[in-house]
């Protein structure tokens, strides 16, 4: 009888796409016996698959924000220098065409913020309240 430990190593490397084969191979179970337990497991599979890609979300949303912050950083130093250089100055030129492509880059890193309400009539209610209606 397998242990539950190697029943989690299971569901591990399955959601991490790996093959029965692979798995056979590497914990030294047989494929049936890994076919049973797929479809045993199959919820428990799914929801771990769902928690790595979560977790790989995050560190990408990191990892933008990080980036966006660097981009902003090199923004302030470029508007600084800009301020200090006359723009009929070809090097002026190269600056500004940097900060276009900086500016560029963080548009592409920014992401729309928005709202989200259940019921829009409400909000529209609530917004359309005067003053008065409060007191």
């Amino acid at each position: 009888m397998k242990t539950i430990t190697e029943k989690n190593e299971f569901i591990e490397l399955r959601s991490k796409g790996w093959s029965y084969n692979k798995i056979a191979e590497k914990m030294n179970v047989s494929k049936p016996t890994l076919l049973k337990w797929g479809q045993e497991f199959k919820r428990h599979i799914r929801n771990r698959e769902v928690l790595n890609q979560e977790e790989l979300h995050q560190k990408y949303l990191i990892s933008k924000k990080k980036r966006l912050e660097a981009f902003g950083k090199l923004m302030e130093k470029i508007n600084k220098e800009l301020e200090k250089r006359d723009l009929k100055d070809l090097e002026t030129k190269d600056l500004i065409n940097m900060f276009m492509k900086v500016s560029e880059k963080v548009a592409e890193n920014t992401e729309v913020l928005r709202v989200r309400v259940e019921n829009e009539k409400n909000i529209d209610e609530m917004l359309n309240y005067s003053y008065k209606d409060l007191v």
